[in-house]
C-alpha cells in the first residue's frame, strides 16, 4: 500500500516528540525544535509532517539499534536527512539549529513534490543548496508517495521507503487515541522489539529498547 506524502499529519505533534524521547535522541532540544517547525510548516504546504519525522529518524539512525537522531551528521551538523550526502560524497552542509534544519528539509521535499517552492517556503530557499540539483536531475515534481523516494531519487536504496515506514508505524503505534491501544504505559515501557497488532494493523518493530531498571 502506498503512502501519500501530501496528507494531514499521521499523529499529533506531541506523539512525534514522544518518539524522539523514546529514541533517546541526541541534541534532543534541537530535535524537538525541528519537529515543532515541521508541524508548523508542513501543513501550510500540504505535506504530512509525521513522514518527515520518520524519514529523519531513519536517516540519522544508529545502524545497530535503529534509534533516530544518533548519527554524526545530526550531532555535529544538524543535518536532518542526509541533505547533500550522496553515495559518492558528503558536501558537509551544516544547519544552525533544529528550526533551520526543518526549513531546509521542507524546501528539499518541495523540490521533489512540487518542482517549485510554495510561497510559505520561499523565505527559506537559500537553506537548501541542493534544491536546483533535484530539478537538474529531472526529479522535480515527480514524488506523490513515500515509495517514490527510493531507487535513486532521495536515496539509492530500493528499500528506502520501507525503512522509513517502519519508523512511521512505530510513531503511529504510540498514539493511543488514534490506534485504539488502551493499554499505553509510559513511553519508556514501550518495547518496540516485536510486531504489535492494533485494530487489525500490524506495526513492525524498529529496534529493541532496553529500559534501565537499576
Amino acid at each position: 500500500m502506498t503512502t501519500p506524502v501530501c496528507a494531514p499529519a499521521s499523529v499529533p505533534q506531541h506523539i512525534a516528540e514522544a518518539y524522539a524521547r523514546l529514541c533517546q535522541a541526541k541534541r534532543l532540544d534541537d530535535v524537538l525544535t525541528f519537529i515543532d517547525e515541521l508541524y508548523h510548516l508542513c501543513p501550510a504546504v500540504g505535506i504530512n509532517p509525521t513522514i518527515l519525522v520518520a524519514q529523519s529518524a531513519h536517516e540519522t539512525g544508529d545502524p545497530t539499534t535503529g534509534r533516530g537522531w544518533q548519527s554524526r551528521a545530526w550531532v555535529e551538523r544538524l543535518n536532518p536527512a542526509g541533505i547533500g550526502i550522496t553515495d559518492s560524497r558528503d558536501f558537509g552542509y551544516t544547519f544552525h539549529d533544529g528550526r533551520e534544519a526543518a526549513r531546509a528539509l521542507c524546501v528539499h521535499h518541495a523540490a521533489y513534490i512540487f518542482g517549485r517552492l510554495p510561497p510559505a517556503l520561499e523565505p527559506y530557499r537559500a537553506l537548501d543548496p541542493r534544491f536546483d540539483a533535484v530539478l537538474r536531475a529531472g526529479y522535480g515534481g515527480t514524488v506523490s508517495f513515500l515509495e517514490d523516494y527510493g531507487n535513486g531519487k532521495w536515496a539509492s536504496d530500493p528499500d528506502y521507503a520501507a525503512k522509513i515506514k517502519r519508523h512511521l508505524s512505530a510513531i503511529i503505534a504510540l498514539d493511543t487515541e488514534r490506534s485504539g491501544n488502551t493499554k499505553m504505559p509510559n513511553i519508556y515501557d514501550w518495547w518496540l522489539d516485536e510486531p504489535r497488532t492494533v485494530n487489525n494493523t500490524t506495526y513492525q518493530p524498529v529496534y529493541r529498547y532496553y529500559k534501565d531498571r537499576a
